[in-house]
């Protein structure tokens, strides 16, 4: 899939498509119904490899990532995702349990925009994405 038109970075929530990644089905249903009744397209992937997978798919404009998932976790597979030259730039935001300094450390490394803790503080993550997105 070929994207040849740069979406602008100012339109209306509609025009920009969320991945949310986490393999708790009632956080990941909780945070999609939330992006989608503020506007927001949705897609979903339980897993990290599902994730790696669905990115290479549709190209979201921005991921929000859950970290500890069994198999290919949240940091290894925003690895996967910034090797994709059409992916490279796409903001990916934690969204785990974890507040430790060590996984913040670990995300940073690997190269996330964001990382919050759960459970989301919904204004917050609204403010995040906005920032990444670039919307006013």
């Amino acid at each position: 899939m070929e994207i040849s038109e740069e979406k602008p970075k100012n339109g209306p929530p509609d025009d920009f498509l969320v991945m949310v990644v986490d393999d708790f089905i009632d956080n990941l249903t909780l945070i999609s119904l939330d992006l989608q009744r503020h506007g927001y397209r949705v897609v979903t992937a339980s897993d990290g490899e599902e994730a790696v997978r669905v990115a290479n798919l549709t190209y979201p404009d921005i991921i929000l990532m859950d970290l500890a998932m069994p198999d290919v976790d949240g940091l290894e597979a925003t690895r996967k995702i910034r090797q994709s030259e059409s992916l490279r730039t796409v903001p990916v935001v934690a969204i785990t349990a974890f507040d430790t300094g060590g996984f913040q450390r670990a995300a940073h490394d690997v190269g996330f925009d964001g990382y919050m803790t759960k459970p989301i503080n919904f204004d917050r993550l609204h403010d995040l994405i906005r920032k990444l997105l670039r919307l006013s």
